[in-house]
């Protein structure tokens, strides 16, 4: 500290935190004002001093403080998981103003209520203190550091009085409102639906600063609901001044330099298959045969990363973004329109640069040779999905032979993927049909067809290849820091409690061994393909499995069956495959190491929250536009499956449309109901009537809410 005292000798650095921590232990449990803090110490420490000191203890988590207060965290019982009690996690919070803390090394989650939230918002990544560990290994505990906002942007009605206006924001999770300086309203009026965006919160301040971003008119409108459901799941709408700015400087032509310094693929028969709504080709192949009879297949991929710099203002928001976000009716691209749809994009006959993994092959699909490096292409041919498909099922029409070349090896690859244990789940996704105002009209469910899974195949070869060759590499004595995507092994009881409720459709595995799993999984994927229960057994074996991540820690993709495994393949709209093609970059460059393992590490971890982040989003888009399809359905009957219990009801996924709705045991009839978890089930105990999960059902639709987002249904008999 730099104030003298009386002696004329500066305390040491540590001081003022000894004498504070002190003084606080003496009256343990008590706040203390700032005002008071500062009125015992200040003949020996500024102010100045002491509002940094107290910041910097609060981080580390050796004391508690919400801008005014200052206290120690109450640590009632100290928890023997962790020498210093402290975690990082991640905040979900609940409508009720309570949150659970999720850490991944522990196996309960760490509630928190409401007063020891301490400003932390939902999704925030925080660290939290252990107070109490109860009887049944159940936590409580308190924030005491942010690390890290998921979100600066919330969506709510403006509120504007003389002399300051709030913003009230509509998702319930966000416990305070928003204070707008007048200035800051950018034409906002009381009862406009807005969204604001926090520029700071002041220590002092209960709630956050902030200002007016975008009017978004009336509420209800299909665009304001969508863009609600971005904003809930920690994405904002828009991209800063900076990013914008240098996305339009990047030009819009290929210089004569940079194609010299690449290898030229724009006289190869070269094509991309995507969506028929898809702008951001961000792959493409090509095929031709070599002198020796052998095929090289190129897998080209749009070379982001020649375009995004490190720490540049677009690299920084592609990496808050993390993915871009795929809703019923738009996408919330990862980089700007400049980029993804047109400078990135592969389209037709454009020269596009590429980052590119060349396969020699022969026509079994046995690997001979693999090139990695920059390259130049032209597609010559833009297809759908359903325009290759036709091609192939033909043989008519440009690209025809290439297309039945390319399936042969992939139908090869295919079989020596499952062969090896892959595990080929086939989950049914639904597409809405919508009118020009987004409301939908119907529902489809999407047709995976063999181009489909044709890209999947080579796109699977690319990122197992790359991952194959920067593991071998090392830094010294190091493996070179890299992105694996990685899928840890079932845990044997949870696939064991599986195969108990398979029994209930005479289904007969058998889950004793951890080589078993794969073996057994795939008889039952061909057990019930075709069969009505086949989408709900999926979704339950899935859960039953661990989830995919990010990881700078290799230990195989199980699911997948790939001792090595990265995303290589989609860098318009997946930070890590950008990560993943600046490493091999400076592999391939023998270049200085770019990413130290734990900051890579930090960055895995965000891609993989912010990917859970935008399935939920895309989930909700769904349900939302299934509630909006079935309120004209009221009092109508419909067949369907159970497809989830739980103790209030069951949920039931009907067999037409695939929206899923609910019945309350009140609406079950006058039975004495529990839920049997070990069996999926709800029993009437009167009765013993037992409702299964993927039992056939009858209901009527009684109710539907867009608000919340529900379809209710009564039983039918």
């Amino acid at each position: 500290m730099s104030k003298k005292n009386s002696n004329n000798q500066t305390p040491p650095p540590a001081t003022f935190n000894k004498q504070l921590l002190s003084y606080l232990k003496n009256t343990p449990g008590k706040n203390f004002s700032r005002k008071n803090i500062y009125k015992k110490f200040i003949r020996d420490f500024s102010k100045e001093e002491m509002a940094m000191a107290i910041n910097e203890l609060a981080k580390e988590g050796q004391l508690v403080t919400d801008g005014s207060k200052i206290r120690l965290p109450r640590i009632e019982n100290k928890s023997s998981r962790s020498k210093d009690n402290l975690y990082e996690g991640t905040v979900d919070m609940t409508k009720y103003g309570y949150a659970f803390i999720v850490v991944k090394e522990l196996e309960h989650d760490i509630f928190v209520s409401s007063p020891r939230l301490n400003r932390a918002l939902h999704g925030d990544t925080v660290k939290v203190a252990v107070l109490k560990v109860r009887g049944n290994g159940k936590l409580d505990g308190e924030i005491v550091q942010i690390v890290k906002r998921a979100s600066s942007q919330f969506l709510g009605t403006v509120h504007v009085s003389p002399r300051f206006a709030f913003l009230i924001a509509d998702r319930r999770s966000m416990l305070h409102d928003i204070y707008i300086p007048l200035e800051k309203l950018n034409g906002a009026k009381t009862g406009d639906k807005a969204i604001a965006e926090i520029t700071h919160w002041p220590a002092e301040s209960k709630s956050p600063n902030g200002e007016i971003v975008e009017i978004l008119g009336e509420s209800g409108l299909n665009d304001i609901e969508m863009k609600s459901i971005l904003i809930e799941n920690g994405f904002n709408l828009n991209f800063s001044k900076a990013a914008l700015q240098e996305a339009e400087e990047i030009p819009d032509e290929i210089s004569e330099e940079e194609i010299a310094k690449r290898r030229d693929f724009r006289s190869v028969s070269t094509l991309t298959i995507d969506p028929e709504d898809a702008k951001d080709f961000d792959d493409a192949l090509s095929i031709q045969r070599l002198p020796n009879g052998n095929l090289e297949i190129g897998v080209h991929i749009a070379d982001v990363t020649h375009y995004v710099k490190p720490d540049s203002p677009l690299d920084i928001d592609a990496q808050e973004r993390a993915t871009s976000v795929y809703l019923v009716d738009r996408v919330l691209p990862m980089l700007p329109e400049k980029l993804s749809n047109k400078v990135c994009s592969l389209r037709p006959d454009e020269d596009k640069l590429c980052f590119s993994t060349v396969f020699e092959m022969n026509e079994r699909g046995k690997v001979i040779e693999v090139w990695y490096g920059k390259t130049v292409i032209r597609s010559q041919k833009r297809f759908t999905y359903k325009e290759a498909q036709q091609a192939l099922d033909t043989g008519e029409g440009v690209f025809a032979a290439e297309l039945r070349l390319m399936n042969q090896i992939a139908l090869q690859l295919r079989a020596e993927r499952v062969k090896n244990g892959s595990i080929p789940f086939e989950t049914v996704e639904v597409k809405f049909k919508l009118d020009e105002n987004g409301f939908p009209i119907e529902v489809v469910l999407k047709e995976i067809m063999a181009t489909n899974q044709l890209i999947e195949d080579f796109m699977l070869l690319a990122n197992r290849y790359v991952a194959k060759y920067v593991s071998k590499l090392k830094v010294g004595k190091l493996p070179v820091p890299f992105v694996y995507r990685i899928h840890d092994k079932p845990d044997l009881v949870k696939l064991q409690m599986f195969a108990e409720f398979a029994k209930n459709f005479g289904y007969q595995i058998k889950f004793s061994e951890p080589n078993e799993i794969a073996d057994q999984l795939n008889r039952l994927i061909m057990m019930i393909r075709g069969k009505k229960e086949q989408n709900v057994m999926e979704q339950i074996a899935i859960r039953s499995m661990a989830k995919a991540v990010y990881s700078t820690d290799n230990i195989g993709h199980f699911g997948l069956a790939f001792e090595y495994y990265t995303h290589f393949t989609s860098p318009i709209r997946r930070f890590p495959d950008m990560l993943v093609h600046r490493v091999l970059e400076q592999c391939l460059n023998d270049d200085e190491v770019l990413y130290h393992k734990e900051n890579l590490q930090q960055l895995c971890d965000h891609s993989s929250q912010k990917e859970r982040s935008a399935m939920e989003a895309e989930r909700e888009s769904v349900k939302y536009k299934q509630v909006e399809f079935m309120q004209g359905k009221i009092g109508e009957e419909f067949d369907g499956i159970i497809s989830g219990v739980v103790y209030k009801g069951i949920f039931v996924e009907m067999t037409e449309n695939k929206c899923e709705g609910f019945v309350n045991t009140k609406d079950l009839g006058d039975g004495n109901f529990t839920f049997d978890e070990s069996n999926y089930c709800l029993v009437d105990l009167d009765t013993d009537t037992r409702y299964r999960l993927g039992d056939s059902i009858r209901v009527l639709l009684i109710d539907t809410n867009l608000e919340n987002r529900t379809i209710d249904f009564e039983l039918v008999g």
